[in-house]
């Protein structure tokens, strides 16, 4: 997450930023997981899901980009937590393809009468969409850049960022282990 001297604005962000990304994979594991059912009975809102590709090619993303995003470890790392701003540019730049894809294909979802109501739903789901995209893209640029300044500033001091020599860390575990 952020680093421990960040203001509680920094913190949220990068709370939202986990939130947010989680929530893209449930919505890309429930697409694939609405076109595997699709693919049985050859629905043919299928291609436009797939945005022409092959069918199975598109489901097999879907689950893939789903599990990376729903899975802490598998997520990449400029994706968890940008610590430059060129991390945090490229992960704005993610959420905007995510949001463009969602924004398409989950209306059309929402319209086949999957959902209770789904014709309503589906006006707000773009609204949505950019929304919680601004809220992930504001919070990765911010968090990139107080990543960034606050290893500059720790460097500046001459102290390391996230290092610590061998015999200091000997010395903290002997003083732990000593206490009463």
């Amino acid at each position: 997450m952020a680093h421990p001297k960040d203001g509680g604005l920094i913190k949220t962000y990068a709370a939202l930023s986990w939130i947010i990304l989680r929530l893209y994979a449930l919505a890309f594991l429930g697409l694939a997981y609405i076109a595997v059912q699709w693919l049985d009975v050859a629905n043919p809102l299928l291609a436009t899901l797939s945005f022409g590709f092959d069918p199975l090619r598109a489901i097999v993303v879907l689950a893939f980009v789903g599990t990376f995003l729903l899975l802490p470890p598998l997520t990449p790392g400029f994706l968890r937590t940008p610590r430059s701003i060129i991390a945090g540019a490229l992960k704005s730049v993610i959420i905007v393809g995510f949001t463009y894809y969602l924004s398409l294909t989950v209306p059309l979802v929402l319209q086949t009468g999957l959902v209770p109501n789904g014709a309503e739903l589906a006006s707000l789901v773009p609204l949505t969409l950019k929304s919680i995209a601004a809220t992930a893209i504001t919070g990765s640029i911010l968090v990139a850049c107080s990543q960034q300044l606050s290893r500059a500033r720790l460097k500046a001091q001459g102290l390391a960022a996230n290092a610590a020599a061998p015999q200091e860390l000997r010395h903290l575990r002997h003083l732990r282990m000593n206490q009463p």
